[in-house]
Protein backbone atom coordinates (compact mmCIF):
# COMPACT_ATOMS: atom_id res chain seq x y z
CA UNK A 1 0.00 0.00 0.00
CA UNK A 2 2.78 2.42 0.92
CA UNK A 3 4.54 1.69 -2.39
CA UNK A 4 1.33 2.52 -4.26
CA UNK A 5 0.91 5.80 -2.36
CA UNK A 6 4.51 6.80 -3.08
CA UNK A 7 4.00 6.01 -6.78
CA UNK A 8 0.72 7.93 -6.80
CA UNK A 9 2.47 10.77 -5.00
CA UNK A 10 5.17 10.96 -7.66
CA UNK A 11 2.53 11.01 -10.40
CA UNK A 12 0.54 13.73 -8.65
CA UNK A 13 3.67 15.80 -8.07
CA UNK A 14 4.60 15.68 -11.76
CA UNK A 15 1.02 16.24 -12.94
CA UNK A 16 0.40 19.25 -10.69
CA UNK A 17 3.82 20.71 -11.41
CA UNK A 18 3.19 20.60 -15.17
CA UNK A 19 -0.31 22.04 -14.77
CA UNK A 20 1.00 24.89 -12.60
CA UNK A 21 3.63 25.72 -15.21
CA UNK A 22 0.98 25.72 -17.96
CA UNK A 23 -1.30 27.97 -15.90
CA UNK A 24 1.66 30.23 -15.15
CA UNK A 25 2.60 30.45 -18.83
CA UNK A 26 -0.95 31.58 -19.56
CA UNK A 27 -1.40 33.72 -16.46
CA UNK A 28 1.90 35.61 -16.32
CA UNK A 29 1.31 37.63 -19.52
CA UNK A 30 -2.18 38.46 -18.23
CA UNK A 31 -0.85 39.73 -14.89
CA UNK A 32 1.78 41.74 -16.75
CA UNK A 33 -0.80 43.22 -19.13
CA UNK A 34 -3.22 44.33 -16.40
CA UNK A 35 -0.26 45.76 -14.44
CA UNK A 36 -0.70 44.09 -11.07
CA UNK A 37 2.88 44.90 -10.13
CA UNK A 38 4.45 44.57 -6.69
CA UNK A 39 5.18 47.73 -4.72
CA UNK A 40 8.33 47.65 -2.58
CA UNK A 41 8.73 48.87 1.01
CA UNK A 42 10.57 52.19 1.03
CA UNK A 43 12.60 51.06 4.05
CA UNK A 44 13.41 47.69 2.45
CA UNK A 45 16.81 46.57 1.13
CA UNK A 46 18.06 48.74 -1.75
CA UNK A 47 18.48 45.63 -3.91
CA UNK A 48 14.70 45.18 -3.89
CA UNK A 49 14.07 48.40 -5.81
CA UNK A 50 14.72 46.45 -9.02
CA UNK A 51 11.76 44.21 -8.12
CA UNK A 52 9.32 47.12 -8.37
CA UNK A 53 6.57 46.28 -10.85
CA UNK A 54 7.16 42.51 -10.86
CA UNK A 55 3.71 40.90 -11.22
CA UNK A 56 2.12 39.72 -7.97
CA UNK A 57 -0.92 37.52 -7.13
CA UNK A 58 0.91 34.61 -8.79
CA UNK A 59 -0.33 32.42 -5.97
CA UNK A 60 -3.35 31.76 -8.14
CA UNK A 61 -1.13 29.68 -10.45
CA UNK A 62 -0.67 26.95 -7.85
CA UNK A 63 -4.02 27.47 -6.11
CA UNK A 64 -5.92 26.77 -9.33
CA UNK A 65 -3.70 23.77 -10.10
CA UNK A 66 -4.19 22.29 -6.61
CA UNK A 67 -7.96 22.73 -6.86
CA UNK A 68 -8.25 21.20 -10.35
CA UNK A 69 -6.04 18.17 -9.67
CA UNK A 70 -7.62 17.50 -6.26
CA UNK A 71 -11.23 17.66 -7.44
CA UNK A 72 -10.54 15.75 -10.66
CA UNK A 73 -8.64 12.95 -8.94
CA UNK A 74 -11.28 12.56 -6.24
CA UNK A 75 -14.05 12.58 -8.86
CA UNK A 76 -12.51 9.49 -10.44
CA UNK A 77 -12.11 7.92 -7.00
CA UNK A 78 -15.84 8.25 -6.34
CA UNK A 79 -16.10 11.41 -4.26
CA UNK A 80 -14.19 13.95 -2.23
CA UNK A 81 -13.68 13.14 1.50
CA UNK A 82 -14.60 15.78 4.09
CA UNK A 83 -10.95 16.23 5.04
CA UNK A 84 -10.06 17.22 1.46
CA UNK A 85 -12.91 19.73 1.34
CA UNK A 86 -11.58 21.08 4.63
CA UNK A 87 -8.17 21.66 3.03
CA UNK A 88 -9.54 23.19 -0.16
CA UNK A 89 -11.95 25.54 1.59
CA UNK A 90 -9.23 26.63 4.03
CA UNK A 91 -6.85 27.25 1.14
CA UNK A 92 -9.33 29.32 -0.85
CA UNK A 93 -10.69 31.25 2.15
CA UNK A 94 -7.27 32.53 3.11
CA UNK A 95 -6.37 33.07 -0.54
CA UNK A 96 -9.40 35.38 -0.68
CA UNK A 97 -8.04 37.44 2.21
CA UNK A 98 -4.68 37.63 0.47
CA UNK A 99 -6.30 38.60 -2.82
CA UNK A 100 -8.12 41.50 -1.17
CA UNK A 101 -4.84 42.63 0.39
CA UNK A 102 -2.93 42.35 -2.92
CA UNK A 103 -5.71 44.10 -4.84
CA UNK A 104 -5.74 47.03 -2.43
CA UNK A 105 -1.96 47.37 -2.75
CA UNK A 106 -2.29 47.58 -6.53
CA UNK A 107 -5.14 50.10 -6.33
CA UNK A 108 -3.37 52.27 -3.75
CA UNK A 109 -0.02 51.88 -5.56
CA UNK A 110 1.79 51.21 -2.30
CA UNK A 111 2.96 48.24 -0.23
CA UNK A 112 0.07 48.53 2.21
CA UNK A 113 -3.27 46.87 1.55
CA UNK A 114 -5.41 45.77 4.46
CA UNK A 115 -4.45 47.16 7.85
CA UNK A 116 -3.09 44.60 10.30
CA UNK A 117 -6.28 44.80 12.36
CA UNK A 118 -8.57 44.27 9.37
CA UNK A 119 -6.47 41.37 8.12
CA UNK A 120 -6.52 39.75 11.56
CA UNK A 121 -10.27 40.30 11.79
CA UNK A 122 -10.81 38.48 8.49
CA UNK A 123 -8.51 35.65 9.59
CA UNK A 124 -10.46 35.20 12.83
CA UNK A 125 -13.73 35.28 10.89
CA UNK A 126 -12.46 32.54 8.56
CA UNK A 127 -11.54 30.27 11.48
CA UNK A 128 -15.02 30.68 12.96
CA UNK A 129 -16.50 29.86 9.54
CA UNK A 130 -14.36 26.73 9.34
CA UNK A 131 -15.62 25.72 12.80
CA UNK A 132 -19.19 26.09 11.56
CA UNK A 133 -18.71 24.40 8.17
CA UNK A 134 -16.46 21.55 9.37
CA UNK A 135 -17.33 20.91 13.04
CA UNK A 136 -16.17 17.29 12.77
CA UNK A 137 -12.63 18.44 11.90
CA UNK A 138 -12.44 20.29 15.23
CA UNK A 139 -14.43 17.84 17.37
CA UNK A 140 -11.41 16.38 19.16
CA UNK A 141 -10.75 19.47 21.36
CA UNK A 142 -7.31 18.04 22.07
CA UNK A 143 -3.82 19.43 21.55
CA UNK A 144 -1.26 16.81 20.54
CA UNK A 145 2.51 16.57 20.70
CA UNK A 146 3.74 13.08 19.85
CA UNK A 147 2.34 10.85 22.65
CA UNK A 148 1.25 13.78 24.85
CA UNK A 149 -2.34 14.99 24.75
CA UNK A 150 -4.11 17.85 26.50
CA UNK A 151 -7.90 18.01 26.41
CA UNK A 152 -9.31 21.53 26.54
CA UNK A 153 -12.80 23.11 26.55
CA UNK A 154 -14.26 24.02 23.16
CA UNK A 155 -13.79 27.74 23.80
CA UNK A 156 -10.09 27.20 24.52
CA UNK A 157 -9.76 25.04 21.41
CA UNK A 158 -11.44 27.71 19.29
CA UNK A 159 -9.00 30.26 20.68
CA UNK A 160 -6.12 27.91 19.87
CA UNK A 161 -7.42 27.43 16.32
CA UNK A 162 -7.65 31.19 15.84
CA UNK A 163 -4.06 31.63 17.03
CA UNK A 164 -2.88 28.64 14.96
CA UNK A 165 -4.45 29.61 11.64
CA UNK A 166 -3.75 33.32 12.02
CA UNK A 167 -0.26 32.71 13.34
CA UNK A 168 0.90 30.37 10.60
CA UNK A 169 -0.77 32.30 7.77
CA UNK A 170 1.01 35.43 8.97
CA UNK A 171 4.26 33.50 9.50
CA UNK A 172 4.38 32.29 5.91
CA UNK A 173 3.39 35.76 4.77
CA UNK A 174 6.35 37.25 6.66
CA UNK A 175 8.71 34.64 5.18
CA UNK A 176 7.74 35.54 1.62
CA UNK A 177 10.30 38.31 1.15
CA UNK A 178 13.05 36.75 -0.97
CA UNK A 179 12.72 35.13 -4.40
CA UNK A 180 11.84 31.46 -3.98
CA UNK A 181 12.15 31.47 -0.18
CA UNK A 182 8.59 30.65 0.83
CA UNK A 183 8.01 28.30 -2.08
CA UNK A 184 11.11 26.27 -1.19
CA UNK A 185 10.59 26.12 2.58
CA UNK A 186 6.84 25.46 2.30
CA UNK A 187 7.54 22.64 -0.16
CA UNK A 188 9.83 21.00 2.40
CA UNK A 189 7.24 21.45 5.17
CA UNK A 190 4.53 19.78 3.06
CA UNK A 191 6.93 16.96 2.22
CA UNK A 192 7.34 16.31 5.95
CA UNK A 193 3.56 16.38 6.40
CA UNK A 194 3.14 13.97 3.48
CA UNK A 195 5.58 11.47 5.01
CA UNK A 196 3.90 11.73 8.41
CA UNK A 197 0.50 11.25 6.76
CA UNK A 198 1.77 8.06 5.09
CA UNK A 199 3.12 6.82 8.44
CA UNK A 200 -0.31 7.46 9.97
CA UNK A 201 -1.98 5.81 6.96
CA UNK A 202 -3.86 9.05 6.25
CA UNK A 203 -3.46 8.49 2.54
CA UNK A 204 -5.93 11.15 1.39
CA UNK A 205 -3.98 13.80 3.26
CA UNK A 206 -0.69 12.42 1.93
CA UNK A 207 -1.91 12.69 -1.65
CA UNK A 208 -3.15 16.24 -1.06
CA UNK A 209 0.28 17.19 0.30
CA UNK A 210 1.94 15.60 -2.75
CA UNK A 211 -0.35 17.67 -4.98
CA UNK A 212 0.65 20.81 -3.08
CA UNK A 213 4.34 19.92 -3.43
CA UNK A 214 3.94 19.55 -7.19
CA UNK A 215 2.16 22.89 -7.40
CA UNK A 216 4.93 24.63 -5.46
CA UNK A 217 7.59 23.04 -7.67
CA UNK A 218 5.75 24.39 -10.69
CA UNK A 219 5.47 27.83 -9.14
CA UNK A 220 9.20 27.92 -8.38
CA UNK A 221 9.73 27.69 -12.14
CA UNK A 222 8.56 31.34 -12.17
CA UNK A 223 9.45 32.44 -8.64
CA UNK A 224 13.04 31.27 -8.26
CA UNK A 225 15.69 33.99 -8.44
CA UNK A 226 15.30 36.25 -10.32
CA UNK A 227 11.54 36.00 -9.82
CA UNK A 228 9.26 36.62 -12.79
CA UNK A 229 6.24 36.72 -10.49
CA UNK A 230 5.47 36.83 -6.75
CA UNK A 231 2.81 34.70 -5.08
CA UNK A 232 1.63 37.73 -3.10
CA UNK A 233 -0.49 37.50 0.02
CA UNK A 234 -2.88 35.50 -2.16
CA UNK A 235 -0.51 32.56 -1.99
CA UNK A 236 1.41 33.14 1.23
CA UNK A 237 -1.61 33.44 3.55
CA UNK A 238 -3.21 30.38 1.94
CA UNK A 239 -0.12 28.20 2.42
CA UNK A 240 0.20 29.05 6.12
CA UNK A 241 -3.45 28.34 6.80
CA UNK A 242 -3.16 25.03 4.94
CA UNK A 243 -0.20 24.01 7.10
CA UNK A 244 -2.33 24.69 10.18
CA UNK A 245 -5.27 22.72 8.76
CA UNK A 246 -3.16 19.66 7.93
CA UNK A 247 -1.52 19.69 11.37
CA UNK A 248 -4.94 19.67 13.02
CA UNK A 249 -6.20 16.89 10.76
CA UNK A 250 -3.15 14.72 11.52
CA UNK A 251 -3.22 15.60 15.25
CA UNK A 252 0.33 16.94 15.17
CA UNK A 253 -0.45 20.55 16.01
CA UNK A 254 2.52 21.30 18.25
CA UNK A 255 4.92 19.34 16.03
CA UNK A 256 4.19 21.91 13.32
CA UNK A 257 6.33 24.34 15.31
CA UNK A 258 9.31 22.13 14.46
CA UNK A 259 8.25 21.34 10.89
CA UNK A 260 7.69 25.04 10.26
CA UNK A 261 10.67 26.23 12.29
CA UNK A 262 11.77 28.62 9.53
CA UNK A 263 8.38 30.38 9.58
CA UNK A 264 8.35 30.44 13.38
CA UNK A 265 11.84 31.95 13.53
CA UNK A 266 11.04 34.58 10.90
CA UNK A 267 7.96 35.61 12.89
CA UNK A 268 9.89 35.71 16.17
CA UNK A 269 12.50 37.97 14.57
CA UNK A 270 9.76 40.49 13.76
CA UNK A 271 8.21 40.25 17.23
CA UNK A 272 11.61 40.68 18.93
CA UNK A 273 12.54 43.61 16.69
CA UNK A 274 9.27 45.49 17.20
CA UNK A 275 9.10 44.76 20.94
CA UNK A 276 12.67 45.88 21.59
CA UNK A 277 12.21 49.00 19.46
CA UNK A 278 9.16 50.03 21.50
CA UNK A 279 10.85 49.15 24.81
CA UNK A 280 14.05 51.06 24.01
CA UNK A 281 12.07 54.06 22.84
CA UNK A 282 10.30 54.23 26.21
CA UNK A 283 13.48 53.60 28.21
CA UNK A 284 16.08 55.56 26.24
CA UNK A 285 13.96 58.02 24.30
CA UNK A 286 14.94 56.49 20.98
CA UNK A 287 14.01 53.27 19.25
CA UNK A 288 16.83 50.75 18.95
CA UNK A 289 17.04 47.60 16.85
CA UNK A 290 18.49 44.16 17.43
CA UNK A 291 18.54 43.26 13.72
CA UNK A 292 19.45 45.55 10.85
CA UNK A 293 15.96 44.82 9.57
CA UNK A 294 13.23 42.29 10.19
CA UNK A 295 12.21 39.69 9.27
CA UNK A 296 15.57 37.98 9.59
CA UNK A 297 16.10 37.32 5.88
CA UNK A 298 16.27 41.10 5.32
CA UNK A 299 18.89 41.34 8.08
CA UNK A 300 20.99 38.81 6.16
CA UNK A 301 20.52 40.73 2.92
CA UNK A 302 21.83 43.88 4.56
CA UNK A 303 24.76 41.82 5.87
CA UNK A 304 25.66 41.07 2.26
CA UNK A 305 24.05 37.66 1.76
CA UNK A 306 22.64 36.97 -1.71
CA UNK A 307 19.05 35.81 -2.12
CA UNK A 308 20.24 32.42 -3.37
CA UNK A 309 22.38 31.95 -0.24
CA UNK A 310 19.45 32.83 2.02
CA UNK A 311 17.12 30.41 0.26
CA UNK A 312 19.74 27.64 0.42
CA UNK A 313 20.48 28.04 4.14
CA UNK A 314 16.83 28.42 5.12
CA UNK A 315 15.93 25.38 3.02
CA UNK A 316 18.63 23.33 4.74
CA UNK A 317 17.28 24.40 8.13
CA UNK A 318 13.77 23.51 6.96
CA UNK A 319 14.95 20.12 5.71
CA UNK A 320 16.73 19.30 8.98
CA UNK A 321 13.60 20.32 10.88
CA UNK A 322 11.49 18.11 8.62
CA UNK A 323 13.80 15.12 9.16
CA UNK A 324 13.77 15.69 12.94
CA UNK A 325 9.97 15.83 12.95
CA UNK A 326 9.64 12.62 10.95
CA UNK A 327 12.13 10.84 13.23
CA UNK A 328 10.20 11.97 16.32
CA UNK A 329 6.99 10.53 14.85
CA UNK A 330 8.70 7.23 13.96
CA UNK A 331 10.38 6.87 17.36
CA UNK A 332 7.17 7.52 19.29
Amino acid sequence: MIENIVLQGAIYIILTMVLTIIIGKIGLPILTKIKVGQFIREEGPASHVAKMGTPTMGGWFFLIAITIVTLTSNLFLGGTPASIWFYLVTLLMYAAIGFIDDYLKVIKKQNLGLTSLKKLGLQVFMVILLFIIFPERFSDWTLHFLTFEVHVPITAYLLFAIIWFSGFSNATNVTDGVDGLLGSTALIAFLALAVIAVIQQSYGTAVFCFITIGALLGFLFFNRYPAKVFMGDTGSLALGALLAAVSIELHIEILLLIIGSVFVFETLSVIIQVSYFKYSKRKFGEGRRIFLMSPYHHHLELKGWTEKQIVLIFSIVGLLSAILSIMLVILT
